[in-house]
């Protein structure tokens, strides 16, 4: 942050970088929408991350597909995380599907989980939870399923991830 002092004049480029830019950063702060558009197939009994190929909104180019689609904090504060999901469920499969978020590798949750019911298609769930991150953090969208044959995510109802900064 800039000192001013009594008798500094101002530079247009410090209206830039003192006030423009915090303007819009409070106005338009950092919010990430992605979802799905290819099916992606969820092994049995290992949590797995959500593949987000459809980039709806990402004002400050923090998601990240090749690097293993995950989203970087563009700023510290307390975040929004809405986590979506949608699978196709086979009529002889039960067992439980989840979804969860990591930060940095850690496992947070999982903040969701449910009994899936034998030839729910789709079967979807969503969850949300508000975390403190710092700025480089990453998050990862994460997904599960007990049941005992495949699972596949549905694009019926696309799963989804949006991670929107609210407060410092």
């Amino acid at each position: 942050m800039k000192d001013w002092t009594a008798r500094t004049v101002p530079q247009p480029s410090d209206f830039n970088t003192y006030i423009r830019d915090a303007f819009n950063f409070l106005t338009h702060p950092p919010t990430l929408r992605v979802s799905q558009n290819a099916v992606q197939s969820i092994p049995a009994g290992t949590w797995t991350v959500l593949t987000m190929g459809n980039v709806i909104e990402d004002g400050y180019s923090g998601w990240r597909t090749a690097a293993g689609n995950h989203y970087v904090a563009q700023a510290p504060g307390w975040y929004a995380i809405t986590l979506f999901g949608s699978a196709a469920i086979a009529a002889t499969n039960m067992g439980r599907v989840g979804l969860q978020y990591q930060i940095n590798g850690n496992v947070i949750g999982p903040f969701e989980f449910n009994q899936s019911e034998a030839g729910q298609n789709p079967w979807s769930w969503d969850a949300y939870d508000e975390t403190y991150l710092e700025g480089g953090d990453s998050v990862w969208p994460m997904i599960f399923h007990s049941a005992s044959g495949s699972v596949n995510t549905s694009l019926q109802f696309p799963s989804a991830f949006e991670v929107t900064w609210r407060s410092k």
